[in-house]
């Protein structure tokens, strides 16, 4: 952790000014200097891309077969396109890894993506506690959707109050 740092500060300190990574490659500027400071895998990323396909078809396929949990798919194909468009700007920066293009589009893609399938799963622990016995939860079932939609509004960062000490 400790040697990332500094790496992360010369990232955000880069300066256009001083050096132009405009026309650099491979062959003309160190990996250092790039936004990843590694070469990526080609073939590891185009793999996530082919498994994220799937598993969109997948889910549109049995949506379509269903007509069920819409909001469960809704959120479940939303996060799987967000992962592949973050995959896609991965190997838009293999091509190029100082492009400021491929860079923001997998980081703001990869970032989101997970909190829509988390939700996607919350939406479906009422069904989940119905599957396994009510009689095992210590609240209702009906209660799970609308507690997890709630909490993030309870979160300190979320409250007009940001410390907890200046609450009543």
């Amino acid at each position: 952790m400790a040697s990332l740092l500094p790496q992360l500060g010369s990232l955000i300190a880069r300066d256009s000014s001083s050096q132009s990574f405009d026309n650099c490659t491979l062959e003309t500027c160190p990996i250092d200097s790039s936004y990843y400071t590694y070469r990526m895998s080609l073939a590891a990323n185009a793999t996530f891309i082919a498994l994220f396909g799937v598993s969109l078809l997948g889910y549109i396929g049995v949506f379509a077969a269903t007509r069920r949990a819409f909001a469960f798919t809704f959120a479940m194909v939303a996060g799987v396109i967000l992962e592949i468009l973050g995959y896609a700007g991965r190997l838009m920066s293999w091509k190029n890894q100082w492009n400021e293009d491929g860079f923001l589009m997998q980081i703001v893609c990869l970032t989101i993506a997970p909190a829509f399938m988390a939700g996607g799963i919350y939406m479906c622990l009422r069904r989940i506690v119905y599957a396994f016995g009510k009689e095992g939860s210590r609240i209702k079932p009906e209660m799970y959707t609308r507690i997890v939609s709630l909490c993030p509004f309870f979160h300190p960062s979320m409250s007009r109050y940001g410390n907890k000490k200046e609450r009543c």
